[in-house]
């Protein structure tokens, strides 16, 4: 069933605009509405998402706040498991995938304790649940159970408690009467006594000898009781028996959470949400009209908060989901950049360029908020799946989407999909209906081309003036697959083939020619290709075409003559690189998934080994980033797109979106937006200045107010940084300086001021 919902956005005061970060931070991406687990202190709730802690402060003061915590400005990983409170401590602890674990005070400050995760075991220790024991936090993990001193700020005990003393999982565990409830995956609910016996010795724990239910998957002590979650029940220990307190069949109970009242999540038939209240006095049924997929529920301060997976952490009697700007998942397949605007296609398409199941739409960012643009909040989309490539067309500033359902055109208020019945778009032959447009670009004209894959006349083009025509590929075929479209300065079309090389097609004047044996193929064997799989391709500021493959870079120094008789310039350059008496290949063994040109003309190269920032002709390595020395989520970069007017580097991994401020921008065609930023720059202010808005080779001259020269420079593309220090190394003192900026021919000349306060 397809809805619409209205969601209350709290941008959060923790995150920082780009204009304002400094040259060489971070900022994470992700997706914050699939809040997956939440826990209170009576001064914040913390929600998880899959990548990162929402923090909210309750309203114990005249303002509220949101603050997103990530790996780029306070937590030590990503991937969390779960997460809970320590009242004696007024401590959170946070559980990641790897087993990492943070301590996070109230306060926010934060320690990392690393021990379970450098611990060299072949058996698994994914942490399942953790329990909070006055100072303790008992730790359910795949070994056993693992006892984390909160205090001390260390491992205490691990217990192994299967039945012959082997590594048995242990799904969750509770403290009731001085006894210690384990529930295991294989071997039932095992009990030992808290005091006075060796936990360490296996035999000391017993399987619990009462009847109790089938299918438990939660265990939870409240109020001086024991309580257990079935798939459709919940039970209460009483004396020595387990009372059934609720049934209600056809139902998933998704959580049982002790906080002030103990909630559960209920999934009634799959229709709607139930919110099970229960106080030492009586149990209350809130049928849940407001969330759409509720997870888990906890009361603090007499306020209700629902973690739900699709829009995020909810304050239930304010019907409001405080939910920060974010792409609605953290899915990508392509980024795509214009002027202020990044693009970013989370379509699902696999190895064999097969289509999947992919409805998250497409989303762009702009002003530093984060647009979705989906069937859950925009009408027309409904039946369009895997979005792949988006790019807005520079000139009628429309968007267009490849698909797998057709083209998508979105004029920022309304969309229009072309498919079989009012294009020359086709479906792939054979079985299955898919129309497979998996890629498109734009010419000079403002025409649209685009892949068609999967059918006889994979090349289309839909005109400025709205018609369309087909054209088959040399190394076409009711076979051939194809993937993405380039379209270089010269109007000539480079589309990817499927472990076949480059069909490149030439740049046409006559649409309705026959054009169908026109292109040529790039490959190993006729272009030096390094290998025929094709990841990316893009056209750099001195026109040359930079190829990415399976197996390294090759680039195409004069493109415009590719298709002259006998020319050299269908053969592709390898780049070298030398260190020390060994000169090797640049890439040569590595996939480079991606590669973006910076104002400088320097290259971004995205790999499934980490990221790499070059020099303009490759010669040189500038920068390189891995999840070693940087806060990437994972090394397997997927796509790379830049923000033309502030410089920042969209970088699309597996596990979602990262963004770095970079030297560089777009040089400007005039002087008459030349800005400074920080300004004035204030006395804690101990960072770069940026001078942005500048034309291409830009001269940059800082002068006291008086004429004393005390910073010069090249821009790198329309930036220049300062970093507001003298030739000797000093503070620049309090006052007025001047920046003069002139372009290679000293024809434009502009003049900014920077305010210094000390």
């Amino acid at each position: 069933m397809t809805f619409k919902i209205n969601i209350i956005l709290i941008f959060s005061m923790f995150s920082f605009f780009a204009n304002s970060q400094q040259i060489g931070t971070w900022r994470l991406h992700f997706d914050y509405s699939n809040v997956k687990d939440i826990a209170a202190s009576n001064k914040r709730i913390l929600a998880a998402t899959e990548k990162a802690i929402l923090s909210y402060e309750l309203d114990n003061s005249t303002t509220q706040d949101l603050r997103k915590l990530d790996k780029t400005n306070s937590l030590s990983d990503i991937g969390i498991s779960c997460i809970d409170y320590c009242e004696n401590e007024k401590t959170f602890i946070i559980a990641y995938n790897s087993t990492n674990i943070d301590l996070l005070t109230d306060n926010l400050e934060l320690t990392n304790i690393p021990d379970i995760k450098n611990k060299n075991i072949s058996t698994s220790k994914n942490i399942n649940d953790i329990f909070i024991y006055k100072s303790s936090a008992y730790l359910s993990t795949d070994l056993g159970i693992i006892v984390l001193d909160i205090k001390n700020q260390e491992i205490d005990n691990t217990y192994i408690i299967g039945n012959y003393g082997d590594p048995e999982s242990v799904l969750d565990c509770t403290i009731f009467k001085d006894t210690v409830y384990a529930l295991t995956k294989t071997q039932g609910i095992k009990v030992a006594p808290l005091e006075g016996q060796n936990l360490l010795d296996f035999s000391t724990w017993e399987n619990i000898s009462m009847p109790f239910p089938a299918n438990v998957t939660k265990l939870e002590s409240f109020k001086g009781a024991l309580f257990l979650m079935a798939s459709e029940k919940i039970y209460k220990k009483e004396n020595y028996l387990f009372n059934e307190i609720f049934s209600e069949p056809n139902s998933i109970i998704k959580s049982l959470t002790a906080s002030e009242k103990l909630i559960s999540v209920i999934d009634s038939a799959g229709v709607q949400t139930k919110l099970l209240v229960i106080d030492e006095s009586k149990t209350d049924t809130i049928r849940d009209d407001k969330t759409s997929q509720a997870v888990k529920a906890i009361e603090i301060n007499n306020k209700l908060f629902v973690a739900d997976k699709s829009w995020g952490l909810m304050n239930y009697e304010k019907n409001e989901f405080l939910t920060p700007s974010g792409p609605f998942s953290n899915e990508i397949q392509s980024f795509s950049s214009r002027k202020d605007k990044i693009f970013a296609s989370p379509g699902t398409l696999g190895s064999g360029i097969n289509a999947g199941y992919n409805y998250s739409g497409f989303y762009y960012f702009q002003n530093n908020n984060w647009n979705n643009v989906n069937r859950y909040i925009i009408d027309g989309l409904d039946n369009v799946i895997n979005f792949i490539d988006v790019k807005e067309n520079p000139i009628n500033n429309k968007v267009y989407s490849a698909t797998t359902t057709g083209l998508v055109v979105y004029d920022y208020e309304s969309i229009f999909v072309y498919d079989t019945t009012n294009s020359l778009l086709e479906k792939q032959i054979g079985s299955g209906e898919n129309i497979y447009v998996v890629g498109i670009d734009f010419d000079s004209k403002g025409n649209t081309w685009m892949t068609n894959s999967h059918t006889n006349t994979p090349l289309k083009v839909l005109t400025a003036d709205g018609n369309w025509y087909k054209y088959s590929l040399i190394t076409g075929g009711a076979t051939q697959k194809y993937y993405r479209i380039f379209v270089d300065s010269y109007d000539q079309i480079w589309v990817y083939t499927f472990r076949k090389g480059i069909a490149l097609f030439p740049k046409i004047e006559d649409y309705s020619a026959n054009h169908n044996n026109s292109s040529i193929v790039l490959n190993t064997s006729t272009a030096n290709l390094p290998h025929n799989t094709i990841n990316i391709i893009v056209e750099d500021k001195n026109g040359a075409i930079w190829v990415g493959t399976n197996q390294g870079i090759g680039v195409f120094d004069c493109p415009e003559d590719i298709f002259e008789t006998n020319s050299d310039c269908i053969i592709s350059r390898r780049i070298k690189s030398t260190l020390g008496e060994y000169t090797e290949y640049l890439f040569d063994t590595d996939v480079v998934n991606s590669i973006a040109v910076d104002g400088a003309n320097r290259k971004w190269i995205g790999t499934d080994a980490g990221l790499w920032l070059i020099s303009e002709n490759g010669d040189e390595i500038i920068e390189t980033f891995n999840t070693e020395n940087s806060p990437l989520p994972t090394n397997e970069i997927i796509s790379i797109a830049i923000q033309e007017q502030t410089g920042e580097v969209f970088i699309g991994t597996r596990e979602g979106m990262i963004s770095y401020i970079g030297d560089a921008t777009e040089p400007a065609e005039d002087l008459s937006n030349i800005k400074a930023f920080p300004n004035p720059v204030r006395p804690n202010y101990y960072g770069t200045i940026s001078i942005t808005g500048l034309v291409a080779n830009s001269f940059i001259k800082i002068t006291d107010i008086n004429g004393t020269l005390i910073d010069d420079g090249y821009a790198l593309g329309g930036k220049y940084v300062w970093n507001g220090k003298d030739y000797n190394g000093r503070r620049a003192s309090s006052g007025i300086y001047l920046v003069f900026s002139s372009d290679s021919k000293s024809k434009q000349k502009a003049v900014a001021k920077i305010v210094f306060i000390n």
